[in-house]
């Protein structure tokens, strides 16, 4: 019971921190940002930066201070290239406003390896399930909900937090039908 008590706690405590996330207009992630200490230089100079930009602000919606703010909050260059990250969501079905929620939410995933790293979580989330198979549209509801997810290092670590975040999307959406239903669940 204690257990149980402990875990509604938490669900409580992550849905406001989700909820503040989710309030925040896209101004306010803009100057957010904007305080970064990084600076990468935006020129010609440095592959795939510009195109990366221009991606950001054309397909994603995202205005260009903000897609500015988020390649300087990460460093580019010596990491796997931001774009093959790009598409390598879209080929897994995220649409570019989910795919601007994420990299808005956890812009160091444009850093990480697509091939080496990326693309094999992507594929280990998409083959976890107990009874059914994880469909593309689960796997890409739970990593707009919960980005950092895709920066989890161990398999066993992968899979717990996968878990976890698929109980907080059920209990939300349970508390959402009961909020929609409430004469169902009254006690009579």
């Amino acid at each position: 019971m204690s257990s149980l008590i402990l875990h509604g706690r938490r669900l409580v405590q992550l849905q406001k921190c989700r909820h503040l996330r989710f309030a925040a207009s896209p101004l306010q992630k803009a100057s957010a940002f904007s305080f970064s200490s990084a600076a990468v230089s935006l020129g010609d100079g440095q592959k795939g930066q510009n195109f990366t930009v221009s991606y950001l602000v054309k397909s994603l919606g995202l205005t260009t201070k903000l897609a500015e703010s988020i390649i300087r909050k990460v460093s580019l260059e010596d990491k796997g290239n931001p774009d093959f990250v790009l598409k390598l969501l879209t080929s897994h079905g995220f649409t570019d406003s989910q795919i601007g929620d994420i990299v808005t939410d956890y812009p160091l995933l444009l850093t990480t390896d697509a091939e080496k790293s990326l693309g094999p979580k992507l594929q280990f989330l998409q083959s976890r399930g107990e009874a059914q198979a994880t469909t593309s549209s689960a796997l890409t509801e739970i990593v707009s909900k919960f980005p950092k997810i895709l920066g989890v290092k161990k398999d066993k670590a992968l899979s717990v937090y996968y878990n976890f975040a698929k109980e907080i999307i059920k209990a939300d959406k349970s508390f959402e039908h009961k909020k929609l239903c409430p004469s169902f669940f009254a006690r009579g």
